[in-house]
């Protein structure tokens, strides 16, 4: 009886080993995905920041050419 008991428990601790490594594993493409998301705001902030530079460029010219 105590050798059942042994192996449950090793089986039940190779079951919490593999559990805890899918975590792992959801968690480290969670944070991947949470990295491109980032990324991807940064660049839509570049592009923002480039299409307000055209634009002040833009209100400069017409500034300076009167219209």
């Amino acid at each position: 009886m105590r050798k059942i008991s042994i192996v449950i428990l090793i089986c039940l601790l190779a079951v919490g080993v593999v559990t805890v490594s899918g975590c792992t594993d959801v968690q480290n493409t969670a944070n991947q995905v949470q990295q491109t998301a980032n990324d991807v705001n940064n660049t839509v902030n570049e592009i923002n920041n480039t299409t307000n530079t055209v634009q002040n460029t833009a209100n400069n010219l017409q500034q300076l050419t009167g219209q």
